[in-house]
């Protein structure tokens, strides 16, 4: 985002989406929530004796296909931990978070000072749009 400080002057705050620990901290949560929801499920049939009943016909298949894609994500996020690990032993780092290692990255190829000489109608009509709107996806184009 591109703000004015006090005396009017234009500052750039660079922020990160999403991290690594931020999206393993939600995988966490969404595994917790799936077994409390196989809980639940697995109570609930012990209650009916309908062989036809909707939990049984398309709950435990719903519930089992969210078991496979949770532990595709684990496995993938496992592979991004490792790879960020080797990634920070390249650089002979012992460990950052994600997130400033990504904005450390930023700093250096995207300079504050050379995206705020950029004229501001420019900016407005290019650069904002595209990657300043949190609601936006840089496509191939941008």
């Amino acid at each position: 985002a591109v703000q004015r400080d006090a005396e009017g002057t234009l500052k750039m705050m660079k922020i990160v989406r999403v991290g690594l620990e931020e999206a393993e901290e939600s995988l966490r949560e969404l595994t917790t929530q799936l077994t409390e929801q196989q809980e639940a499920l697995q109570m609930a049939l012990e209650l009916t004796a309908d062989p036809v009943d909707p939990l049984k016909v398309h709950m435990v298949k719903d519930l089992a296909a969210a078991t496979e894609e949770i532990k595709v994500l684990e496995g993938n996020a496992a592979r991004c931990r490792e790879d960020y690990m080797k990634l920070l032993k390249y650089f002979n780092h012992t460990g950052m978070k994600s997130s400033d290692f990504i904005l450390l990255w930023d700093n250096l190829l995207i300079p504050e000072d050379i995206m705020l000489a950029i004229p501001l109608s420019t900016l407005k009509k290019h650069i904002f749009p595209r990657f300043c709107s949190p609601s936006v996806v840089p496509g191939l184009n941008d």
